[in-house]
């Protein structure tokens, strides 16, 4: 049984691939009601990822977050530079601050998305995948803003907090749904 929730997700996405191929000419679908007018990819998209929309839009917000930091991570000149080229630490330095605000995005961008998409093809509970996502990413702006804008460390360390909890408790969550019926 914990196997058929699992590969259902790979199994609707085999059903639309069979959808797309009945779209091609020649093509022979792989399941012959998507080819008789039955439900379209998109309508399986969203049966399938509808319930996580806000942990899906969270992923976008998220690039563009980071995307956002990178031109600002480079604008500006360091005080001082260490031999590999990046800002010395000081966190009196704003180009230092800016730099690290990037750094720190780049380094939790592998476990937010793998706990992410660990939970929503897990099929974790929606309601709390959307809600931790979401606090996740509020919680690393926040962190993004103290650190380009202050050198409050209290406040930053409390806004990085916030956001690993979320993703512990998404990830653990992940586990569950996984090994559970």
């Amino acid at each position: 049984m914990r196997a058929l929730r699992i590969a259902a997700p790979l199994v609707a996405l085999l059903a639309m691939s069979g959808a797309l191929a009945a779209q091609s000419p020649g093509a022979i679908p792989l399941d012959p009601s998507l080819a008789e007018g039955g439900a379209r990819p998109r309508d399986l998209l969203r049966l399938l990822f509808e319930p996580y929309a806000h942990a899906i839009a969270s992923l976008g917000i998220w690039s563009l977050l980071t995307i956002a930091l990178i031109p600002l991570s480079i604008a500006g000149k360091a005080r001082a530079l260490s031999d590999s080229g990046h800002p010395v630490r000081d966190y009196a330095d704003p180009m230092y601050r800016r730099h690290r605000a990037l750094q720190n995005s780049m380094e939790i961008t592998g476990p937010f998305l793998a706990a992410t998409l660990a939970a929503i093809l897990a099929g974790a509970a929606p309601f709390w995948v959307n809600l931790l996502v979401s606090v996740f990413v509020l919680a690393r702006i926040a962190t993004a803003v103290v650190h380009v804008a202050t050198e409050n460390q209290g406040l930053r360390s409390a806004t990085w907090a916030v956001g690993m909890l979320c993703l512990a408790v998404l990830a653990v969550m992940a586990v569950i749904a996984a090994f559970t019926l």
